[in-house]
């Protein structure tokens, strides 16, 4: 995931009562296709960072691309097909999330989707409530894993807004979270870039260094 610096937006000063997210249940994963090797097809530069988590990669609607490594301006002639699943060997994060396949084979985390495949690792289980420790006038966005701005949906915009009729938001805007509100955290916590991140359910993350977790 993409190390970004947060964008603060102001919310309203009124106290706002902690809310929690709801997690999708993830179904079990098959068929998951085996990465066709087990060491690392890549040398990582100075600015670059290597993480160890083995993820299952899923291909993205329009499927994934597979490049030939991180470095490439290209990608070769074979495309994932949309849907499909696969072990990652590793993952490599060099201002975009790959996902290394083995034998020379990487894809780029926004052609897609992952979970960590150590449940086999449950990923739905509560691990703690984190309280945003910030200012309760603004708030700390909300990123997918692979740094993209998570942003209100229908679902979501209609439940804030009826919690909060005050702080309306639309669907499409930024999804933040008020300082000194609370929220579930789940066991999907990962690193990047020396930065912690705790995941609130689904593909929603937020910076550890703004919460305050007690389990």
């Amino acid at each position: 995931m993409i190390n970004k610096k947060f964008t603060l937006a102001a919310v309203a000063a009124a106290a706002i009562a902690a809310a929690p997210v709801a997690a999708p249940v993830i179904g079990a994963v098959a068929p998951v296709f085996a990465a066709t090797s087990t060491s690392n097809s890549y040398t990582a530069d100075r600015n670059s960072t290597e993480i160890v988590v083995k993820d299952v990669f899923t291909a993205g609607s329009k499927g994934a691309p597979v490049y030939s490594s991180p470095a490439a301006t290209k990608p070769t002639s074979r495309v994932l097909a949309a849907g499909t699943k696969w072990k990652s060997v590793g993952q490599l994060d060099n201002g975009i999330l790959w996902y290394d396949l083995g034998n020379h084979e990487w894809v780029r985390g926004l052609d897609g989707a992952a979970f960590d495949s150590a449940a086999t690792k449950d990923t739905t289980s509560k691990i703690g409530i984190g309280t945003i420790n910030y200012n309760k006038n603004y708030g700390i966005q909300v990123w997918t894993k692979d740094g993209k701005t998570v942003k209100f949906n229908k679902t979501d915009a209609d439940s804030w807004n009826k919690k909060h009729p005050n702080t309306k938001v639309k669907v499409g805007d930024p999804k933040k979270l008020p300082g000194q509100t609370s929220w579930r955290v789940f066991n999907d916590t990962y690193k990047a870039n020396g930065t912690t991140y705790y995941n609130l359910g689904g593909n929603q993350y937020i910076d550890a260094s703004y919460v305050i977790l007690k389990k």
